[in-house]
């Protein structure tokens, strides 16, 4: 985040933020400039620079915020039911939902992971990267949990494995 005065909560900011998060679900972060941030959020460009200084802080601030979003889906996940199975079920319920209401996001999160060929600045690129990174990393053992409590699987490299084909199983019909 960028701000450049602190507030406790402040709603052009966020009007900004969501901005962001819906022109990059729409279509992808190629497609993303500050300009059309501006214009879904309803302000000026100069707006968007007095709270964010560059395209990637409001890019960084964005993906944050979808991030703790799918951690959350997972926190729900775990509390919604004693069924390790309708957990899980749960959670990818939830999960599939979010991807069909911001493909644009997954689309990008694909393209870093494949290295994309270039076509993201290098300031977007790794702040898509450091986001896409603390976003597993924050799930990665509730997820593993989850699926260790349906399958029984206690080996960790065996464990992780079926955890990435259980979440490129449900990814790749839809990418």
């Amino acid at each position: 985040r960028d701000r450049r005065y602190s507030s406790e909560a402040d709603p052009t900011m966020d009007r900004i933020v969501q901005a962001a998060l819906e022109c990059i679900s729409a279509t992808s972060i190629n497609a993303l400039s500050v300009r059309t941030i501006a214009a879904t959020a309803g302000v000026n460009v100069a707006t968007v620079h007095y709270y964010f200084r560059t395209k990637d802080a409001i890019v960084t601030t964005a993906l944050q915020r979808f991030a703790a979003g799918v951690v959350g889906l997972l926190d729900e996940s775990m509390l919604a039911s004693p069924d390790p199975k309708e957990k899980l079920a749960g959670f990818l319920r939830s999960y599939l939902g979010m991807f069909q209401a911001n493909p644009g996001i997954f689309i990008s999160f694909m393209e870093v992971i494949a290295g994309n060929g270039g076509k993201l600045p290098t300031g977007e690129q790794q702040a898509f990267e450091a986001v896409f990174l603390a976003m597993i990393g924050q799930a990665k053992h509730k997820l593993l949990g989850m699926v260790r409590e349906v399958t029984g699987v206690e080996d960790e490299t065996e464990l992780t494995f079926r955890t990435i084909q259980l979440m490129t199983s449900l990814l790749h019909p839809l990418l």
